[in-house]
């Protein structure tokens, strides 16, 4: 028996939606971070405008963080003396380490020559990430800072419907029973 072309397209379109689908959740994801430092890194007053940030000094480290949807990821250009990029996980997610020591006219005002990126993507789909950064005034001082950066845990809960929106008004009160017309 022949079918017809449209009887196969009805029976194709029948199956395809009894396959499982892909569907997002309906309750949003937050996130955060936890960097443990020790404590020898004392914090600085910092301000972000698009992102959450944080800095912390030791006597020879500045460690600081930007976190939020505009965080891009370390390159190496020409013109840095010593520059290398390599790919990693942290905290269970795909990160880019980059890796650093700048000449004396590399980035004028900066004082420590070694520097490490640390570039975690938390949620790509939400182009989410966290950058990570140690200025170091030597090479040790950058290799411990790295070892903290690696540490860090990053936060997931879902945040229900519920949670988000303002719980509903009370019930307008009841108007005064008005008083029945005799009979």
């Amino acid at each position: 028996m022949v079918r017809p072309p449209l009887f196969i397209f009805a029976l194709a379109a029948i199956a395809a939606c009894q396959q499982p689908q892909e569907v997002e959740s309906e309750c949003p994801v937050s996130y955060d971070y936890v960097l443990e430092l020790p404590p020898e890194f004392a914090e600085r007053d910092v301000i972000g405008i698009d992102s959450k940030v944080e800095e912390f000094a030791s006597d020879d480290t500045i460690v600081s963080t930007d976190f939020g949807h505009y965080s891009a990821p370390p390159d190496c250009t020409a013109s840095y003396q010593a520059c290398r990029v390599e790919e990693d996980t942290i905290a269970g997610r795909d990160a880019l380490v980059g890796v650093y020591r700048h000449g004396p006219d590399e980035r004028p005002g900066e004082t420590r020559p070694y520097r490490i990126w640390v570039h975690v993507k938390v949620a790509p789909q939400q182009r989410l990430n966290l950058n990570m950064f140690a200025r170091c005034d030597t090479q040790a001082a950058c290799e411990r800072a790295l070892s903290y950066l690696r540490r860090v845990r990053i936060k997931e809960r879902e945040l229900s419907r519920e949670a988000e929106l303002p719980p509903p008004p009370p019930p307008a009160p009841h108007p005064p029973a008005s008083p029945r017309p005799p009979r």
